[in-house]
């Protein structure tokens, strides 16, 4: 079999690492997740902004009855529907039903309402704008958090990437002893990731190393004798990454 020089050995599992890093895919679809809530809830907080504003220009405001106060339903699926009468400036009574109900309502309270003049049965409440901040604040936030924590994920990624590059330059190979590998229980995008763990002992201190974040199996990489290749700092064995990517091994069933 072909023996790989160390240095090609370190500098192909770098580029592995860039080409199949589950974290760094995850942290690259937060920041897409992220950007869309903003997009879509800013976007959806637009129309209704516009439709009410639209709506507003020729409404008429008055005082509506609510008649009637109906669920149909249960569950999930439970839905109140609010029907209300009120009189529109020609005195004619109309019967319509609101787009929306409130804990608070009851049958015979009186609420404020604006209705079309050209056509009556079509009304909106008189707090509309709260429905506009409440996109804005659910869909801002939760892509706020999204863009956040997607960001340090990313910046993290980079950062470990940056330093197994330091490290095909400048670190050394140890043969470490594997203690555990297999699947883990963390996915991304429905493929379950492999983890591994493995020991060296430099004589006086015994160095633990793992990553549970591996998209490829491990197996191929340990050798027959249960050990597998780590490149760390030869002043800081705190720093290293194990060689997932590198040189494969021959094993037999």
């Amino acid at each position: 079999m072909q023996r790989y020089s160390e240095t090609a050995a370190k500098e192909e599992a770098v580029e592995k690492f860039k080409r199949s890093n589950p974290l760094l895919v995850m942290s690259l679809m937060l920041l897409f997740m992220g950007t869309v809530f903003l997009i879509v809830g800013t976007a959806v907080a637009v129309v209704i902004q516009k439709t009410r504003s639209d709506f507003m220009e020729t409404a008429v405001k008055t005082e509506a009855t609510i008649v009637d106060i109906r669920v149909t339903g249960s569950g999930d699926d439970r839905v109140h529907r609010v029907d209300i009468r009120f009189y529109d400036r020609d005195g004619n009574e109309i019967i319509t039903r609101l787009s929306y109900y409130s804990s608070s309502m009851r049958v015979g309270q009186q609420i404020v309402i604006w209705y079309n003049p050209d056509n009556p049965y079509s009304v909106m409440d008189d707090g509309g704008e709260v429905a506009t901040v409440l996109v804005l604040f659910i869909f801002g936030t939760v892509g706020l958090i999204t863009l956040i924590c997607g960001g340090i994920m990313l910046s993290r990624q980079l950062k470990k990437g940056a330093l197994r590059e330091r490290l095909a330059r400048e670190g050394c190979y140890v043969m470490a002893d594997v203690t555990e590998h297999g699947l883990s229980n963390t996915r991304v995008n429905r493929r379950r990731l492999f983890r591994i763990k493995c020991v060296y002992s430099d004589g006086f201190t015994t160095h633990e190393f793992e990553d549970g974040y591996l998209f490829d199996n491990p197996l191929p990489y340990i050798t027959p004798d249960n050990k597998i290749r780590v490149c760390v700092d030869r002043n800081d064995y705190g720093k290293y990454f194990i060689d997932i990517g590198g040189e494969r091994q021959e094993h037999t069933v």
